[in-house]
């Protein structure tokens, strides 16, 4: 038996819609599509009742063409739809695999033949959905294809896939088209998370729960404020009509890992000697168990979608002080928390709220000196001037 939905989830509905919405509606993360129904004779056919049927969540979107025979559906969710097309007195026809992005306006037209309509064609072979209304420059990774590639936990770490983008701590993270890191606009399901001080993400989503990624280059619309470089952003996965969820456990260790790369020291005594220090390898492990589960409240109505994926890191770093003199440790121990829950609501005439709720905080203690000595794992100053180290960190309650 279906449960209708309480006042009290409209309410709270209402007032994440209130607080929340002018800031997620600042940024587009849904697409459109639009299109053309006509006969084998290129008429034009009215009426034409056109479905989206997400493929991932079961979640179906309807709509019927004009007096001209046109359709246009907005506001869809990025993911891979099924898409049919029925008319009385024309076969079914159905179109597999259409794959709405972020931002995109693709355009699908379809030819419908005469017939009884329990007949069903399937369309698997039609022209590239292209965006034609679009002339800014953008990389979409889908989820099947982050699913796919080998990739580090920050969706962000994708973002050299796309043309022009470079990315190093020196240079100041991720370069687009030259432009420095703190010139980009990051953004999770459209609000914003770089840092207003130095221009850095200040949240992050990992893989599991993001359904899109996009990385835009060049063409970047005003209403990316301070986006000199370019925006780099994630659309995470909502809930359908039917349960789906996953668990997973990633772990690492130094003993699954390369050896450190060797250094390059310059003799002190004629500033001219090269020598090249091999460190040894430190011990290290990490891990991060998680689970994600999504499903309806109200079929047709109301969905949700949790999931969580706490992350800890612990090394050990031998040092040998005082230029080889002294030998001891410091430990850095680090918690990583990711908690995400997403309430969707659609009502009968197509209005959609989302209310996300991204909980990220860090906890670092331990910071680990720069070797600098000539001999492996060496450093010049001593073991006592470092033991703030050991308790040095920082905390981002994100």
């Amino acid at each position: 038996m279906k449960s209708p939905i309480t006042a009290g989830c409209l309410v709270w509905l209402a007032l994440a819609f209130l607080l929340f919405g002018d800031i997620a509606l600042a940024q587009e993360n849904v697409g459109t599509l639009q299109g053309t129904a006509s006969d084998d004779t290129d008429a034009v056919l009215p009426g034409v009742n056109v479905i989206l049927i997400n493929k991932a969540t079961l979640r179906i979107t309807f709509q019927t063409t004009g007096a001209y025979g046109d359709y246009t559906i907005r506001d869809i969710e990025p993911g891979l739809y099924l898409v049919e097309f029925n008319l009385p007195g024309f076969t079914r026809t159905q179109v597999s695999n259409v794959e709405i992005l972020v931002s995109q306006n693709r355009r699908l037209d379809v030819r419908l033949k005469p017939g009884v309509s329990s007949t069903v064609v399937e369309v698997r072979d039609t022209a590239p959905l292209l965006d034609t209304q679009d002339s800014s420059t953008v990389r979409h990774i889908p989820q099947d294809e982050i699913e796919r590639l080998p990739k580090a936990r920050s969706f962000q770490q994708l973002a050299n896939l796309a043309p022009g983008v470079n990315t190093g701590e020196i240079e100041g993270g991720i370069q687009i088209n030259g432009a420095s890191g703190a010139e980009n606009a990051y953004l999770i399901d459209g609000v914003a998370t770089q840092s207003a001080i130095v221009g850095k993400s200040r949240q992050d989503a990992v893989f599991d729960y993001v359904q899109e990624m996009q990385i835009q280059t060049s063409g970047v619309e005003a209403s990316y404020s301070g986006a000199l470089g370019g925006v780099i952003s994630a659309v995470t996965r909502s809930g359908g009509n039917q349960f789906h969820g996953s668990a997973w456990i990633y772990y690492s260790t130094d003993s699954l890992n390369a050896g450190p790369a060797p250094r390059l020291v310059l003799d002190p005594n004629d500033n001219r000697t090269v020598a090249v220090i091999q460190d040894n390898k430190n011990a290290f492990q990490r891990m991060e168990p998680g689970f994600s589960l999504g499903g309806p409240i109200h079929h047709n109505r109301l969905y949700f979608y949790t999931a969580w994926s706490p992350r800890w890191a612990n090394q050990d770093q031998l040092y040998r002080f005082s230029s080889g003199s002294e030998t001891g440790t410091i430990r850095r121990e680090q918690t990583f928390m990711s908690g995400f829950n997403k309430l969707s609501y659609e009502s009968k005439n197509r209005v959609r709220l989302n209310f996300t709720w991204l909980w990220t905080p860090t906890d670092s203690q331990g910071t680990f000196p720069v070797y600098n000595g000539s001999c492996p794992n060496c450093i010049s100053s001593s073991m006592a001037s470092n033991d703030a180290n050991h308790q040095r960190g920082f905390f981002n309650p994100q």
